[in-house]
């Protein structure tokens, strides 16, 4: 259609769909305890983790059979078992997710006591740091080449945590609604500044550890613009 700074613009919508997982992470943690609250056990936890594998393995082994059937895999017991728990993913890349999401989701009790014991900003402040230093890990590993798997799921997690509990933290404290409270603007407005704060997002992914870092502020941005962008303002 046409370019913008050398590249299609069908290229940046392509790119778009990097934000899903931020986004995906942060609702995780809110949805988590909308549903939940505080009032969750391990074993709520372990049941969860349960209805995600089985949804998990569906696709797996629908997907599994197919690469075997065409002869894209050849069968290797412990690659397969695995990539069947999600520690690794090289049967397919995208499958990186399953980890992290395992790890937020036993992490969630202890980051709900954590949230109870301390001051949320402060939590937050802490948590911010812990993400850019689990980034810094992962930079390093690869410049490296340092392949240890307790490693790689330490630096997945703690670089992968803030936009989480950020989740969990504005669903305890009710930080959408108060800001909401505070700032009347029109829904038209809304749906600019989503639009706006979308292509922000695309324009920078580009640009290492800024581009990452920058998105964990304006994933949730992108989230509240975007919910009051498409609410439905006759049920206010």
């Amino acid at each position: 259609l046409f370019e913008i700074g050398g590249q299609t613009i069908q290229f940046y919508i392509s790119r778009a769909g990097g934000i899903c997982v931020g986004m995906f992470t942060f609702l995780s943690g809110y949805g988590l305890y909308i549903s939940y609250n505080k009032n969750i056990s391990y074993k709520g936890i372990f049941k969860r983790i349960y209805n995600f594998y089985k949804k998990y393995w569906l696709v797996f082994f629908i997907f599994i059979l197919g690469g075997f059937v065409l002869g894209k895999y050849k069968f290797n017991l412990t690659q397969f078992i695995l990539n069947l728990i999600g520690l690794e993913d090289s049967y397919n890349g995208e499958w990186w997710y399953v980890r992290l999401y395992i790890m937020l989701l036993l992490s969630y009790p202890i980051i709900n006591k954590i949230l109870d014991r301390y001051n949320y900003k402060f939590v937050l402040i802490i948590s911010f740091l812990i993400n850019i230093g689990g980034y810094g890990i992962t930079t390093l590993s690869a410049i490296f080449n340092i392949k240890f798997r307790l490693l790689a799921l330490l630096a997945l997690l703690l670089g992968g945590q803030f936009l989480f509990i950020l989740g969990v933290v504005i669903a305890k404290y009710g930080l959408f609604n108060s800001l909401n409270e505070k700032i009347n603007i029109k829904r038209k407005t809304y749906i600019y500044l989503s639009i706006v704060t979308f292509f922000i997002i695309v324009f920078i992914e580009d640009i290492l550890v800024i581009g990452e870092i920058a998105k964990l502020i304006l994933i949730p941005i992108f989230v509240f613009t975007l919910v009051n962008a498409i609410k439905d303002e006759s049920c206010l």
